[in-house]
């Protein structure tokens, strides 16, 4: 069907779609479904293996009623769930998919009879089909019939963005929580259709390694985790041990990788009472490569994967009752916990349905307040408000999802040490031990449509206010239309077309009706349709004269300007990080076109084509002295320039954004010596892999319009901290004295972080340069921050010289 042996080339996403049809339509043992598509618009699917004597669908929900019902506990069959290559550059996995499709629908005997009754396999064979195709275009377009099994080959080095992620450069192994992407919502709502009592989840790790199976660290595991999912994932482990020792294979366990952020494959199902295994095998890459182990062939590769499919297999029909109890009982022990969080304001309608939308897709049930509620001063309004009880089947997701921790036994994180998602979100929150549970929300838009206003059409002009999270989209929508539009740097009252009295903040957005490159009625009907699709609040006025602060005519109103953008990629770095997320943010977000150009082409740009200029990540390395020149002209001539993390730095080393970094006070006295065996966990306690900080934020600011907090949650992962630039109003954004709120930081980088900047921002000529020392757009879902960048990207050019000039 393929085409080559399995292993002598590297399978392709649409010859492994065409194998799993063909398959499915010779055995009455395999249906399809088609889950949904990717970016790119592949299919993924799942292929649900089972006898055929078996209603899949009538065990199913059998199955689901029984995790509800304490009373019902029927012999339904366990539940595997076995996924392949989300990193789509980490083939094996892929390809051993077609050899365990093949197996399951071949297999005979007695034990494969009993093995097929008793269990339902749900094969996921490419979780990641957009990145999967990619890389193996890659690799069989420098296949030869002589291969180098040398490290340096062009085969075993894929030119960026490379296969490892997705469409937008996400890697999908981070999204299981944040379901940020079409695959992941699709896998999520897979998932709880089935409930599986075991999901794998297969990898590849550095070609000089063996294998890994789990389970992995033990004292970084998630707090939340039972302990008898541990017990569990060991016995099954055993089942993969002995497996792989037939073979003559070589593994290790408890080392390398561990179960604390619920956000990848292998642990988002310990919060959800399923065993998540996680599979590295040590990676080929290509078809044959030198390592320490000597040569390595991709056909080996994929035969420790479908060795370690087996021995799942094995385990699932051998400890089916096992697998059935635990999670029957982690779903009924969870049910009677009392309380709950509550969450959202007037001013987070948007985010707070955002974020309700993602409780409801995880399963958790949201309800409206049954009274309003003040927590030691907070005030929850209930018809702006949601509340999540404790008591409910997901109890212990909610926990994971909602949790904070700032207290750890150990220091080091495979991944970030903190995801509390309101926090990532921006919203006010807090837990409860009341019960403010009211009627169930069924429709999540509830607070957005509270919040939204009817307005007649204005002869003069509108107003608009700022909160609204999709007003950087109505906005370019609205410049689109060579429609001219101003901001307002300072606060009004005013009076609307019924005679009544608004106050509008700063941020607020004036339009008026009058001038410009439509008529009165054609304004009216384009900003009714946008208030509607965006959830605008809009005000019309029919004077321009205010009752209080500044008029409609002020100087106070500063005119905005038709964004063009472009960012400038490091080779060396861009590929599945912020550069991916700043793409994702204009692409899907704001429905902007984005310029993307390698910094070793960045000479042939054309710089005044743009006034928003971009550096995400990165030392800019291969871009030419010739190349900064021109770009530093264009941005002293009015260009907004926005660097984020590393390109802040980069920008600092060149002098064009002078900040001065902290860094710990050196003591030369006397070393005391460690033992070697220490230096690991010295080293990674030194790092943040990513942690929340509390910043404060002046909400005056243009970078701050719109954002009603002035204590705001901000996301960390790099532990590059800047002192405050002498200009006291060139940092809008800065740390708190003590700012840690959740998440793992050594004393030494929290005493960094104290007070350090944020966000800043310093005149260049008649330009702006603007450092991120955060990630606003981290992973697609701190929705929280993303603000500040959109803010950048539209305002940041009315910025006062005077308050920028270091």
């Amino acid at each position: 069907i393929i085409g080559h042996e399995v292993g002598e080339w590297h399978v392709t996403h649409d010859k492994l779609l065409f194998y799993f049809h063909h398959l499915a339509a010779q055995s009455p043992r395999i249906r399809l479904d088609t889950i949904g598509y990717t970016h790119e618009k592949r299919p993924l699917i799942q292929a649900i293996i089972t006898h055929p004597d078996n209603d899949p669908e009538q065990l199913r929900k059998a199955h689901l009623e029984a995790l509800e019902n304490k009373n019902s506990n029927p012999e339904t069959p366990s539940i595997l769930l076995m996924g392949y290559s989300i990193h789509g550059n980490e083939p094996s996995g892929g390809n051993a998919a077609l050899l365990t499709a093949y197996h399951l629908a071949a297999m005979q005997g007695e034990r494969a009879e009993a093995m097929l009754k008793n269990m339902i396999i749900i094969l996921d064979p490419c979780f990641n089909p957009d990145g999967f195709q990619r890389f193996s275009t890659w690799v069989n377009m420098h296949k030869s019939d002589n291969p180098s099994t040398q490290g340096i080959s062009r085969e075993f080095n894929e030119v960026y963005p490379r296969g490892r992620s997705n469409h937008y450069w996400f890697d999908l192994n981070r999204d299981w929580l944040p379901i940020v992407h079409p695959e992941s919502q699709a896998r999520i709502a897979a998932f709880h259709r089935w409930k599986p009592h075991i999901l794998t989840d297969h990898h590849e790790m550095g070609a000089n390694s063996t294998f890994f199976f789990q389970p992995g660290v033990p004292s970084r595991t998630n707090p939340l985790t039972p302990a008898e999912n541990q017990k569990l994932t060991a016995e099954i482990g055993n089942f993969h041990a002995e497996h792989l020792e037939r073979i003559g294979s070589t593994f290790y366990t408890k080392e390398s990788f561990d179960d604390f952020y619920y956000g990848k494959g292998s642990t988002y199902p310990d919060a959800n009472g399923c065993i998540g295994i996680l599979f590295e095998q040590a990676s080929s890459r290509g078809h044959l490569r030198s390592t320490v182990n000597g040569i390595m062939s991709f056909a080996f590769t994929i035969r420790n994967q479908f060795t370690t499919s087996l021995s799942t297999l094995e385990a699932g029909y051998a400890l089916r009752k096992k697998l059935r109890d635990y999670q029957r009982n982690f779903y009924r022990e969870r049910k009677s916990a009392a309380g709950g969080y509550v969450f959202g304001d007037k001013h987070t309608a948007t985010r707070s349905a955002k974020f309700a939308e993602l409780l409801a897709a995880h399963q958790i049930e949201c309800y409206h307040l049954n009274k309003n509620f003040d927590n030691k001063g907070q005030n929850f309004d209930k018809d702006y408000s949601y509340f999540v009880p404790r008591a409910q089947m997901q109890a212990h997701l909610i926990e994971g999802v909602f949790q904070k921790e700032t207290s750890f036994s150990d220091s080091i994180f495979y991944d970030i040490s903190a995801w509390t998602f309101p926090m990532a979100y921006g919203l006010p929150y807090a837990e409860t031990k009341n019960d403010l549970k009211g009627e169930k929300i069924k429709d999540l838009s509830f607070a957005i449509d509270n919040q939204k206003n009817s307005f007649e059409q204005s002869n003069y002009a509108y107003l608009i206010e700022p909160f609204a999270y999709e007003l950087p989209t109505a906005l370019y929508a609205l410049l689109s239309e060579n429609l001219k539009l101003k901001v307002a740097n300072k606060s009004l009252k005013i009076k609307n077309l019924k005679g009544n009295a608004i106050e509008l903040p700063v941020g607020t957005v004036l339009l008026t009706a009058k001038n410009q490159a439509k008529n009165e009625q054609q304004i009216f009907e384009q900003l009714e349709q946008l208030a509607e699709s965006h959830n605008l609040k809009v005000h019309a006025v029919g004077s321009g004269l205010a009752a209080e602060g500044i008029d409609l005519g002020s100087p106070n109103f500063k005119a905005l300007r038709f964004p063009r953008a472009i960012m400038v990629l490091d080779e060396r770095t861009y590929g599945g990080g912020e550069e991916g997320e700043i793409w994702h943010y204009f692409d899907k977000k704001l429905g902007m076109p984005l310029t993307m150009v390698e910094d070793s082409r960045a000479t042939g740009i054309n710089w005044s084509d743009y006034n928003v200029i971009i550096l995400a990540n990165g030392s800019y390395s291969k871009m030419s002295d010739k190349a900064w020149e021109a770009l530093q002209n264009r941005v002293a001539e009015g260009a907004t320039l926005i660097a984020q993390r590393n390109a802040v730095r980069t920008l600092s080393g060149r002098g064009i954004l002078p900040l001065e970094f902290a860094q710990e006070e050196q003591n030369d006295s006397i070393v005391t010596p460690r033992a070697y065996h220490q230096l690991a966990a010295d080293k990674g306690s030194a790092y943040i892999g990513g942690a929340i900080f509390e910043g404060e934020l002046d909400t005056s600011h243009p970078l701050a319009f719109g954002i009603s907090q002035i204590k705001i949650p901000v996301f960390k992962n790099t532990t590059m901290f800047a002192k405050l630039p002498s200009n006291p109003y060139a940092t809008p954004l800065r740390m708190s004295k003590n700012p840690l709120l959740s998440g793992y930081a050594s004393e030494k980088n929290k005493k960094l972080a104290a007070e350090s900047a944020v966000v800043t921002a310093r005149s260049y000529q008649r330009g702006i340069i603007i450092g991120f020392l955060t990630v606003p757009t981290f992973r697609g879902y701190w929705l929280g921050t993303e603000r500040l960048l959109a803010n950048a990207i539209f305002f940041g050019h009315t910025i006062d010289s005077r308050s920028a000039s270091w």
